[in-house]
């Protein structure tokens, strides 16, 4: 298990940096191709596509989790019915949900202020997400079966292939000047390439796999549902934080600031995303434990795994609090982005904190007991809608992010203390693997308040935007992890460390 855990840990942060690193490439290319509000536009309308995944009834979530305990146990016509049930399901549902966007598409699209770009453009992209929604919702639950067998190495190297294509296309069809039509078509190559190959290492992967529409479909589909459906309203409640600031904004102000919102968001994504990339392993690792019994060490993981996020995010999120203009400086390359600074400050600083929570979360549904996080999302939505309806049309875009800042916060801090409750881990424990690394990274970021501006360096002067930020952050890095690791370790910290590792090793023997 020890070695398991391991690969697919480092093979899954191999393949969310790679994904990392060709996002943060592309995006101010295609800013700077199709401009702030060509870009605005393609966020909103994939938030409004984002909303029709919802329809699903949370059978997307069931798979893994029901996948990996099959395969535990060696149940593989269980399994095999699984991935049928859900194939048929989701062929079922692209089809009409095609059909239904196709119809409403004008009488969706009036809704938002898309004036500065051509409606053109807007229409074919919305088509082409619907179709892009349609084939990824397909490839599904293939890659159930290749991440519930716990084979990351194989799905990240997959999708590394895939995104590398991907981010190919993008640069070929701006270049040749297709613009945001050109971003759609290769969107819509992606997705097929994506499921072509779920498909293909599925079966490679797990030889005794059988799709057949059989006669216990129907008993499978509802044992999906049952368990799919709770966490649906968790997946509402994300779609909602994600998405409903941009849909505000679109209705309340324009593309511009959505344009603005979705680089600050990239931002905290990216800031988390390291953290953020091992937490769905967590959901058949921990469905596996449950299945043998093993409740001792599904709550040692839950305290390591706390633990490890918070020491990874919060001097991460620390440095963009303090320095998030010079982020942007360095990735855009220019001035003028000041409205995404700041959104990058509250939406990394909330995401950090849902994200602590995350390990929670993500084990409550490999225990089988996700009503906590469902509970939890229930009043993050409820919070987030009603702050950003009268916050945003008041505020703006600093409206937006400080809703889901205080959404987050509040839902996170309710979802913890339930699901400590239930698996009788004291509050006070957790709270402090989440407090000290904080209150040591404010300690250890202060100093970089007082390094001179690029600007004040006679040296710096001369150089481009993003090399003068570059070397501003790369002095802020090194000044505030240097204090950090010193604190971290000086404290004790990281004793527990190695209880994990005899931890580990005892499941190998």
């Amino acid at each position: 298990m020890k070695h398991l855990f391991l690969r697919n840990a480092v093979f899954s942060i191999l393949g969310r940096g790679w994904s990392v690193i060709l996002g943060l490439i592309a995006t101010p290319y295609i800013i700077s191709t199709v401009g702030i509000n060509g870009f605005g536009a393609w966020a909103l309308t994939e938030s409004i596509i984002a909303y029709f995944s919802l329809s699903d009834m949370g059978i997307g979530t069931s798979f893994t989790k029901h996948i990996a305990e099959y395969h535990a146990k060696k149940e593989y016509n269980n399994l095999s019915r699984v991935v049928s049930a859900g194939l048929l399901f989701y062929l079922i549902l692209s089809i009409l949900i095609f059909l239904l966007s196709l119809i409403f598409k004008n009488w969706i699209l009036v809704r938002f202020d898309f004036s500065a770009v051509s409606m053109g453009d807007v229409s074919f992209i919305y088509l082409s997400m619907v179709a892009v929604m349609c084939i990824r919702m397909s490839s599904m639950p293939f890659w159930s079966v290749i991440s519930g067998i716990l084979r990351y190495d194989i799905l990240n190297k997959t999708k590394m292939f895939s995104q590398a294509i991907s981010f190919a296309g993008i640069f070929f069809f701006l270049y040749f000047g297709y613009g945001l039509k050109g971003l759609a078509v290769n969107a819509v190559i992606y997705a097929v390439i994506d499921i072509i190959l779920s498909v293909i290492f599925a079966f490679l992967l797990l030889p005794q796999l059988k799709v057949s529409a059989g006669d216990n479909l129907k008993d499978t589909f509802s044992q999906l549902l049952k368990y799919g459906f709770t966490i649906q309203i968790v997946s509402i409640a994300e779609v909602i934080n994600e998405q409903i600031d941009k849909i505000f904004l679109g209705v309340f102000r324009s593309i511009f600031f959505v344009g603005m919102y979705e680089i600050g968001a990239k931002i905290a994504n990216v800031a988390n995303s390291l953290a953020a990339v091992v937490l769905p392993i967590l959901v058949p690792a921990t469905s596996q434990l449950s299945a043998v019994g093993q409740d001792g060490e599904i709550r040692q993981l839950y305290i390591r795994g706390t633990r490890l996020i918070a020491l990874v995010v919060a001097p991460v999120t620390t440095i963009v609090v303090f320095h998030a203009e010079s982020l942007v400086r360095l990735w855009l390359g220019k001035q003028g982005f000041e409205p995404a600074a700041a959104a990058a400050r509250f939406l990394t600083t909330g995401f950090a904190v849902y994200l602590i929570a995350g390990v929670g979360r993500l084990m409550s549904r490999g225990i089988g007991i996700p009503k906590y996080e469902m509970q939890s999302g229930i009043l993050i939505s409820i919070i987030n809608v009603i702050l950003s309806y009268f916050m945003i049309r008041e505020w703006g875009l600093h409206g937006a992010v400080i809703a889901s800042f205080i959404s987050l916060t509040i839902g996170s801090t309710f979802f913890a203390a339930r699901f400590n409750k239930q698996i009788n881990v004291p509050n006070t424990r957790i709270l402090k693997l989440f407090l000290l690394p904080a209150l040591f990274s404010v300690i250890s970021v202060l100093p970089t308040i007082w390094l001179p501006v690029p600007l004040d360096v006679e040296i710096l002067r001369g150089m481009s935007i993003r090399m003068q930020s570059f070397i501003y952050l790369s002095a802020v890095t090194i000044i505030t992890a240097s204090a950090y690791l010193f604190f971290i370790f000086l404290s004790g910290f990281t004793e527990e460390y190695s209880e994990l590792r005899i931890l580990f090793w005892k499941k190998d023997k």
